[in-house]
């Protein structure tokens, strides 16, 4: 008897848990060049996310890849437990390493049209409670570089 209360609550708790909606990217703010060289710089960010959820959603891991105009200029990873709290935004330290040589070559680009195409792709480790989900991160879309630019957060629609 005890077995049958176990398994059905178990199977209740399973399927109460659906899965999580995946946090909404609305924007950067707070660009800064962190380390500079010849060949590889830092380059970091502030990213905000909206998270959609009704409950906090935490951020484990991430391995990103950031592409503009379909080049790529580095890669990002993030390894530490980070919140998102439920319906709210929420801005995560984003940092990547680009390769100096390609970002000479846009920079005279983004001069002349700073409209790139910014793409981010790659995997992150989000959940609650100790249990964790691996979810694809791509996105893609126009955004407008403006090297003077301090926040570029959007509300996301289900906030207007």
């Amino acid at each position: 008897m005890k077995q049958l209360i176990l398994f059905c609550s178990l199977a209740v708790l399973l399927l109460s848990c659906g899965r999580p909606k995946p946090p909404q990217y609305l924007g950067y703010s707070n660009v800064r060049l962190e380390k500079a060289s010849l060949t590889n710089s830092v380059v970091a960010a502030d990213l905000k996310f909206f998270n959609p959820n009704a409950y906090a959603l935490q951020l484990k891991q991430a391995d990103i890849d950031v592409f503009v105009n379909d080049k790529l200029m580095g890669h990002s990873r993030i390894d530490s437990l980070l919140s998102l709290p439920g319906r709210d935004t929420t801005g995560i330290p984003f940092r990547v390493q680009v390769d100096v040589r390609s970002m000479a070559k846009q920079l005279a680009g983004l001069l002349l049209d700073p409209n790139v195409r910014l793409r981010l792709k790659g995997n992150a480790r989000v959940g609650r409670g100790g249990f964790f989900l691996n979810m694809p991160v791509d996105y893609e879309a126009t955004q407008r570089l403006d090297v003077f630019a301090t926040d570029t957060t959007t509300v996301p629609a289900q906030q207007q």
